[in-house]
């Protein structure tokens, strides 16, 4: 029972992380559906995942845009290290040269 318990805690504990890493992407997509760029707007859901990111939930001023723009930016760059690491854990394995296409 003591491993199932320290188990969950890890996975709580990893879903976390995740969610932070990944929160500045999550704004992006539910601007995207709350916002009104692909659906009727619902300011109240949009102000709401502002607020998630640390944001103002209304009046933003240049300074907002500018500090989401850089946590999206952080964000990425955070999110391609992790998939860089993935991506050269598993070439590892695999013992095969990994190359970087872009």
């Amino acid at each position: 029972m003591r491993s199932y318990r320290r188990t969950a805690k890890a996975d709580r504990s990893r879903s976390r992380l995740v969610r932070d890493e990944f929160s500045p992407l999550a704004f992006l997509y539910d601007l995207r559906v709350h916002g009104g760029l692909a659906h009727h707007p619902n300011m109240t859901e949009a102000a709401a995942a502002a607020v998630r990111l640390g944001l103002p939930d209304k009046t933003w001023y240049r300074a907002d845009y500018l500090r989401l723009l850089n946590l999206i930016a952080d964000g990425i760059r955070r999110i391609s290290g992790h998939l860089w690491n993935g991506a050269q854990t598993m070439s590892e394995c695999n013992r095969q040269p990994l190359q970087m296409n872009l």
